[in-house]
């Protein structure tokens, strides 16, 4: 048999098979795929949410173009691939997720709005500013429109970008919003505009009532980091301060029990503390308060260690910045100590993407043997295995 001949045999048995299996069996698996790719998002396992995602855009295709699983498949892989930095990919699927989504026979404003804000987001990544700006405000404005000025949930539009704790396909708040096109206009350098809208931020997040909300922090040190920069660390200072009092009185859950760096409880646990704590050691470092930001390094460290454990990458950014200040107070050899430890986490977090490929490979070879070739799980297996060596 030619080429020509098998492939049109391939193709007629993907019809007969498409044809017999039920719309309803096609939902459950493009669902199937969807829910574990939102608890894959949640663990920070990138790669494998985008493996699931893409058998999802496979099944939500057979719906029709037209059918809102199919956008919405394809906004949540592109948010995956923005998370791993593959923004010139990203930026491929919004376009079609806006195209996609401008083309519906009944428009939804709020998403077309969230697709130009992670549009916005993935532009301002490659540095393309003058291609954000406009994306941030045309989301801003279509929302705004949506719902009204005062309406509490004004800017639900966008999905978060890529933080350094994992991420998940929840949205954000305006205030969110507002510090991406603050974020925006300070790298342009338009400071005034930029606080102007840090400002804001704030505002909005605070009327929220809840202090310790992840967007009032975020807030707080965006516009102590722009104070900082400006010279005015008067200014500076006890936004940097509030930011970790509040990060520091964080709740467990909905338990409402609020627990202290000293107590051993959230405050300790908290990812969050430590990037508040080296922003902190960082401004203390600026202004040749050596001792300050030594004690603040060291608290963001165990903070790390004790949220993530001691070999998480993002331990070694907290252990190159106290080696940065050792170095300079011509500490030398506790400068190299803490260096080669931060070294030793790079080469461990690059030996486990060689794991990553073996348990890949057994997890390909099992499925194949007892599903088969043709299913797809064993898609899933290939894709991530695609991704660990692409990476």
């Amino acid at each position: 048999m030619n080429r020509k001949a098998t492939l049109l045999c391939l193709a007629l048995a993907q019809t007969v098979l498409c044809s017999a299996t039920p719309v309803k069996t096609g939902a459950a698996t493009w669902k199937k795929y969807s829910d574990a790719a939102e608890r894959l998002v949640e663990k920070g396992r990138y790669k494998e949410a985008e493996a699931a995602l893409r058998a999802a855009a496979d099944q939500s295709r057979a719906f029709g173009t037209q059918d809102k699983r199919y956008a919405d498949t394809l906004f949540k892989l592109a948010s995956v691939l923005r998370y791993q930095a593959r923004y010139s990919e990203a930026e491929a699927q919004l376009k079609q997720v806006l195209a996609l989504r401008k083309s519906a026979p009944h428009k939804q404003a709020l998403l077309i709005a969230e697709t130009l804000n992670a549009l916005a987001s993935v532009y301002r990544a490659q540095g393309k500013f003058e291609e954000a700006a406009p994306l941030y405000e045309e989301a801003l404005d279509m929302a705004a429109g949506a719902l009204g000025p005062g309406h509490p949930e004004l800017a639900r539009f966008q999905i978060p970008q890529h933080p350094d704790q994992g991420s998940s396909f929840t949205q954000p708040s305006l205030a969110v919003s507002l510090n991406n096109l603050a974020d925006l206009y300070r790298a342009q350098g338009k400071l005034d505009q930029a606080e102007r809208l840090y400002k804001q931020a704030l505002e909005v997040a605070e009327k929220k009532g809840e202090p310790g909300h992840p967007d009032v922090i975020v807030c707080l040190n965006n516009l102590a980091d722009l104070y900082a920069a400006q010279g005015k660390p008067d200014e500076a200072e006890p936004l940097y301060e509030r930011a970790m009092a509040l990060t520091l009185q964080a709740t467990p859950g909905q338990g409402g029990e609020k627990n202290g760096l000293d107590a051993g409880g959230l405050g300790r646990r908290n990812p969050d503390l430590a990037l508040s704590l080296n922003s902190l050691a960082d401004f203390k470092r600026a202004q040749g308060k050596l001792d300050e930001a030594e004690r603040l390094y060291k608290q963001a460290l165990e903070t790390d260690e004790e949220a993530l454990g001691p070999n998480h990458p993002a331990l070694a950014v907290t252990l190159n910045n106290l080696a940065d200040l050792y170095a300079a107070q011509g500490r030398r050899k506790e400068a190299e100590r803490l260096e080669r430890r931060a070294n030793r986490i790079r080469e461990m977090s690059l030996a486990s993407e060689q794991l990553d490929i073996n348990t890949y490979r057994q997890a390909l070879a099992l499925d194949e043997m007892a599903l088969g070739s043709w299913h797809p799980d064993v898609a899933v297996d290939l894709n991530s295995l695609a991704d660990v060596y692409r990476a």
